[in-house]
């Protein structure tokens, strides 16, 4: 068993580290976690996406953000510290780093400390949180498809209320007479319904029900067998999804700003522009 650690210092990363990983000592840094949290059905589970995805990182990032949610049981209130994702990237799964972002050679320091939408894990732990509805984490296997959902989407307010997420994947996952949005429609939708969140009220479309995280203790508590998913979807959470009024509501908003998007259209019907 490795217990959950913090690094509550975030400690100068040299070059010799970023690049090849020697040349740093992370136990001068460490803390214990407020709570025993084992992680390794974590550490298994990367490992497996590494064996599984050797020449493909960015692929890999489907099938591992669900079960990084499933084997980390975390709190979002325990995941919104930084030092914990610090603490992961850098002292228990720093070659997993290396190996998803390799940018050449030097890994960029973000993708170890960085926030919830640039670090390596904790962009998985939380794409998974916000886009998992209820417990199903099938959004979530879409949503991290495309690549541009996570890199521009996590960035955005509007994307923690949870009628807007479930619409938003369910259209762009079949955007292209079936096919999935790409990048650039993703894009464009996205500085869209951004700029649509600020002029109306998400809420009056399609009320997001108070989080109530289900029964989060239990869910904590419960002991993790991360063999149970190598070759299954997990389970989330137990909580109830978005309900189909809401989640119709917000589709249709959904569909009306593509349709006023010029970048969605012309992406739509161009090939060229398409490819």
């Amino acid at each position: 068993m490795t217990p959950l650690k913090e690094m509550l210092v975030t400690p100068e990363l040299p070059p010799s580290f970023l690049e090849e990983g020697i040349g740093f000592d992370p136990v001068p840094h460490e803390s214990a976690f407020a709570r025993g949290i084992d992680t390794e059905p974590l550490r298994n589970l990367v490992h497996e996406a590494m064996k599984r995805f050797p020449d493909d990182p960015g692929r890999s990032d489907a099938w591992l953000a669900p079960r990084v949610h499933y084997a980390l049981r975390l709190s979002r209130r325990e995941a919104a510290r930084r030092s914990v994702w610090t603490w992961l990237g850098i002292a228990l799964l720093p070659s997993y780093v290396r190996w998803r972002f390799p940018a050449g050679g030097s890994t960029p320091i973000e993708r170890f400390t960085g926030r919830e939408d640039k670090h390596a894990l904790g962009r998985l732990w939380w794409g998974a949180e916000l886009m998992r509805n209820g417990r199903n984490y099938e959004p979530v296997c879409a949503g991290f498809s495309m690549q541009d959902i996570p890199n521009t989407w996590m960035r955005l307010h509007a994307f923690h209320h949870r009628p807007l997420v479930q619409a938003v994947l369910q259209e762009l996952a079949v955007f292209n007479d079936g096919k999935p949005a790409t990048s650039d429609q993703v894009n464009a939708l996205a500085k869209a319904m951004n700029t649509t969140a600020y002029t109306v009220l998400l809420d009056a479309i399609a009320p997001d029900p108070e989080f109530e995280g289900g029964d989060l203790e239990a869910w904590l508590d419960e002991e993790v067998d991360e063999t149970l998913v190598l070759d299954q979807e997990p389970n989330g959470l137990l909580e109830d999804g978005v309900p189909e009024p809401e989640l119709n509501a917000m589709r249709e908003l959904v569909r009306e700003v593509a349709a006023r998007t010029p970048a969605m259209t012309k992406s739509r019907t161009d090939p060229k522009a398409a490819a």
